[in-house]
């Protein structure tokens, strides 16, 4: 059970970390393609598109990467929580079931 805990401590930290890094690709995408407004010539031009191009690809997939992973967790913690529930009801109902399991009030009776 501790694992799972740390596990998803370090998953937290990661989706956090990857959107900050996609963030940063992303604008250093932009200030490529600024290079080719300020310094118009041709072959800036060509390199920065290119390059441009590709750290935005970079990006959003980082992004994308982001999203998955923060789904993923999410999914994790609603499971845990209905198996939590599910112990919970089964304790209740084990003990509604057993004569005597029952609470003080009921022995008053």
């Amino acid at each position: 059970m501790r694992l799972s805990v740390v596990v998803r401590g370090r998953v937290k930290r990661s989706v956090s970390g990857i959107t900050r890094a996609a963030a940063i690709v992303a604008l250093l995408g932009l200030a490529s393609f600024a290079i080719s407004v300020l310094y118009p010539a041709p072959l800036v031009v060509i390199f920065s598109m290119s390059a441009g191009h590709a750290i935005g690809v970079v990006a959003v997939l980082l992004y994308l990467l982001a999203i998955v992973l923060d789904t993923v967790q999410a999914g994790q913690v609603d499971r845990a929580r209905a198996v939590s529930r599910d112990s919970v009801s089964r304790d209740s109902v084990s003990r509604d079931s057993v004569p005597g399991a029952g609470s003080a009030d009921d022995d008053k009776d």
